[in-house]
């Protein structure tokens, strides 16, 4: 007659067939044997880790930045019921895919919008803010990956370098003022 199928808490069934369309989460549910299709859809975070090689801040510097993002399936709405609409949606778009071609989707999607913020800083705005450029870019992505059905849950930026020597420049201009500004100072 048909299949149980069992949802567990980090994962959404998703049941189509003659009945239509159901989300089952968390709990059970049933499956109509040859006319219904139940695949599951992970709810858990993924780390992905975005790398922009050689992109180029506002003052033509080309510059290398590795940041982590951890995003998920929006699967909660901010009071704590389940949105299905974005499960749905994120079905639609990765129901049949694999983790890592999510995963490379949403990197690429990630990485695109961090060249693009690079593009509009200059190397000092990146390295002594780190904090603010994490936010204007998850202030850009915010609004794609809802489109996907994934949420931001974090971005951090882990490093940032250059080829050719201009932050270690920076960092020895600094380095000189200060030792400069102790030898006058005793």
């Amino acid at each position: 007659m048909g299949n149980i199928v069992v949802a567990p808490p980090n994962a959404a069934v998703v049941v189509a067939g003659c009945r239509g369309q159901r989300i089952v989460l968390g709990k059970c549910g049933f499956a109509l044997w040859c006319i219904e299709t139940a695949h599951s859809l992970s709810l858990e975070i993924m780390t992905i880790n975005v790398q922009s090689n050689e992109a180029e801040t506002s003052q033509g510097v080309k510059i290398s930045m590795k940041a982590y993002a951890q995003v998920k399936v929006k699967s909660m709405n901010a009071d704590g019921s389940l949105n299905i609409e974005s499960i749905k949606l994120a079905a639609q778009n990765f129901l049949s895919a694999r983790q890592s071609e999510i995963e490379d989707s949403l990197q690429k999607t990630l990485e695109g919008h961090q060249r693009q913020i690079i593009g509009t800083l200059t190397v000092e705005e990146l390295y002594k803010d780190r904090a603010a450029f994490s936010e204007r870019v998850y202030e850009h992505v915010v609004d794609d990956l809802e489109r996907l059905g994934f949420e931001l849950a974090s971005y951090t930026v882990a490093a940032i370098s250059d080829m050719n020597g201009y932050m270690d420049s920076l960092g020895k201009t600094q380095t000189a003022i200060v030792t400069r500004e102790a030898a006058e100072g005793t």
